[in-house]
């Protein structure tokens, strides 16, 4: 019996031995210019003089580097029958056609076949890819549309993953809960859309680039008030809404990128007191109140934002009151884009006296704005109309708004 063991533990040592040689010299005459070591007639002498490949000591290959060797051709399938590859970096090439799957290589941790001209990945790419640390596919614009997958959480180990200008399109798969060593998210310049997910929350990233997107991701960027790890945040280039949040638990940022975005109200004061930001970039936004004035120690840059005023100059009292009131909206941006300049008077959806330059009505009716009503417009103790009917407004009527005297007509009528 112990006799029989061995003879099939040499047959299978023989045979993934010989798979391996199979598997090379398939490569072998899969690429072109040939590296000079290498031979696509015989596998022979592979481990021991072929460029770029290592193998352990059962003769099995384990590391392929061949980057930036000027390569053209394809992959073999055969590739996937590397059962011990640990180590694959083909960037920096001109490889094309289709990626192979990789289902059997359970072992391998590194794959880095960036700055290719790759044109399509198959959706099972990352099964069975249990050991996967570190993958890299940026700069493969020839690359056919492909999504994300959600398969990507079983890669528990993964650390880094970068995918700029590679093609990606379609939302976010909100796994980020199941990858707990990933550091490292480079997504920018693809076609991604929908909401950052919640998941992020809980990561523990310190790199996220989502940035240019063509499509544009949408929705808030609250989420990553609660990423405490993050060091560079870059958002820059997506359709994203609503307010900056307060990034107090951040302390480890040093390069924040919001800028050409839809982003509304104020800018928090929780940015000028985080100790390592070095870069902060808002410009062309619809950033809401005064302009802020940052510390020496940042480069930023707020230009194309929808300011009251100029740096150091503070806003009117009745901006600011309706900035409070904007604010228990949630900022919307159809009022960002009415609301110019230090002058109320002059905004969309006010009216005030002529004499005085006092507010005498707000009109919200039927703009479907959602949030609660603002104890703020007791401030406006001029106001004789209040329309806020017709939205999505929730709780309670504020009881100081009995106090002003000169109130009219208030109607709420049609909200939550």
């Amino acid at each position: 019996m112990f006799h029989g063991f061995l003879v099939f533990f040499f047959l299978l040592f023989s045979t993934s031995k010989a798979n391996d040689g199979d598997a090379m010299l398939m490569l072998a005459k899969s690429i072109h210019p040939l590296p000079p070591s290498w031979s696509n007639k015989s596998s022979v002498g592979m481990c021991a003089n072929w460029e770029g490949v290592s193998c352990d000591s059962s003769q099995r290959v384990f590391w392929i580097e061949l980057r930036k060797l000027g390569l053209s051709g394809t992959l073999p399938l055969e590739i996937g029958n590397l059962s011990e590859l640990s180590y694959l970096d083909l960037q920096g090439n001109y490889l094309s056609g289709d990626l192979r799957p990789l289902v059997n290589l359970s072992k391998l941790e590194t794959v880095l076949i960036d700055s290719n001209r790759f044109t399509s990945i198959p959706s099972n790419f990352f099964q069975g890819l249990a050991a996967l640390k570190y993958f890299r596919i940026s700069n493969n614009s020839y690359l056919s549309p492909w999504n994300l997958p959600a398969t990507l959480a079983k890669c528990t180990r993964l650390f880094s993953f970068a995918a700029e200008s590679s093609n990606m399109i379609g939302p976010l798969p909100d796994i980020f809960s199941s990858l707990p060593n990933l550091a490292y998210l480079e997504l920018g310049y693809n076609s991604l859309s929908g909401p950052l997910p919640k998941s992020l929350a809980i990561s523990s990233l310190k790199t996220l680039e989502v940035n240019d997107q063509e499509m544009g991701l949408t929705g808030t960027i609250d989420v990553i008030a609660s990423m405490r790890h993050l060091t560079e945040v870059w958002l820059q280039g997506n359709n994203f809404t609503g307010p900056i949040p307060d990034l107090s638990n951040c302390k480890n940022i040093y390069d924040l990128r919001l800028a050409d975005n839809h982003l509304t109200g104020l800018v928090p004061a929780s940015l000028f007191s985080l100790p390592k930001l070095f870069l902060l970039a808002y410009q062309n936004n619809k950033l809401q109140g005064p302009a802020p004035v940052l510390p020496g120690s940042i480069i930023y840059d707020n230009l194309e934002n929808n300011f009251c005023a100029d740096t150091g100059v503070p806003c009117d009292r009745q901006v600011s009151i309706m900035l409070q009131i904007a604010g228990a909206l949630g900022y919307p941006e159809l009022l960002s884009d009415n609301w110019h300049g230090n002058d109320a008077c002059k905004w969309g959806f006010v009216a005030c006296d002529t004499q005085k330059r006092n507010i005498i009505m707000v009109n919200f009716s039927g703009q479907h704005f959602v949030g609660t009503i603002s104890p703020a417009f007791a401030n406006l103790t001029f106001l004789k109309r209040l329309y806020l009917n017709d939205n999505n407004l929730t709780g309670p009527i504020p009881d100081s708004l009995t106090s002003l005297k000169q109130l009219e007509l208030m109607d709420v009528s049609n909200n939550n």
